[in-house]
């Protein structure tokens, strides 16, 4: 489906796609959420997004509304970020995901991420992530691309949990994010792509 307001993904044939929209809804505010998981047919691609409703009796300031939460069963990848200036962009700064230093008697959780909150994404830091399997190589390995169809604030970020599984999170930038949603009223978060590749990163 097309988002409002919003650069997205599109088909050409009705076949290419399908979307599955799951509808919640929190009974004491009246907040209906939709997620909306478009997969794409033969190709690895899944793209997602967030729309928030309020059907509530008063207004509501959403402060966090990302695109994107995956839990993955581990951490074994190796986090790539393609962050630059002006006539060197997409550097590639490549580091395993691992967790936090012990701190005041427990485990901090690793958190690795890349984002704005200049206004644009620029070529200095794209929100667009890869967590590859360490022993992925151009033509082989398992490979995951994170992208986010959104040129304003943003962030992309991997958290290790202590049992080393991870978290993905990708979507608008929460600093400074701050919402008013009026009764009646909606918003839609940009989409997320995720891609995945068993042929390593030209996969």
């Amino acid at each position: 489906p097309e988002l409002a307001g919003l650069p997205a993904t599109y088909v050409e044939e009705p076949e290419e796609a399908q979307t599955l929209c799951l509808r919640l809804k929190d009974e004491v505010t009246g907040i209906v959420l939709e997620l909306l998981y478009s997969i794409f047919s033969g190709k690895g691609i899944l793209a997602r997004s967030a729309r928030f409703i309020n059907e509530g009796i008063a207004p509501v300031h959403l402060l966090n509304a990302m695109s994107l939460s995956l839990d993955l069963p581990d951490s074994d990848y190796v986090w790539m970020q393609f962050s630059g200036v002006w006539a060197r962009e997409r550097h590639i700064i490549e580091r395993k995901l691992e967790q936090g230093i012990q701190a005041v008697g427990r485990l901090e959780q690793g958190i690795q991420s890349v984002g704005s909150i200049r206004g644009n994404s620029s070529h200095e830091h794209n929100p667009f992530i890869v967590l590859r399997r360490p022993s992925a190589t151009e033509n082989a390995g398992e490979v995951m691309g994170f992208s986010l169809i959104y040129s304003g604030n943003h962030r992309m970020q991997a958290e290790v949990d202590t049992p080393n599984t991870t978290r993905v999170t990708t979507g608008i930038n929460p600093q400074n994010f701050d919402w008013k949603l009026d009764c009646g009223e909606s918003f839609q978060t940009p989409e997320a792509v995720v891609v995945f590749s068993d042929q390593g990163l030209n996969g």
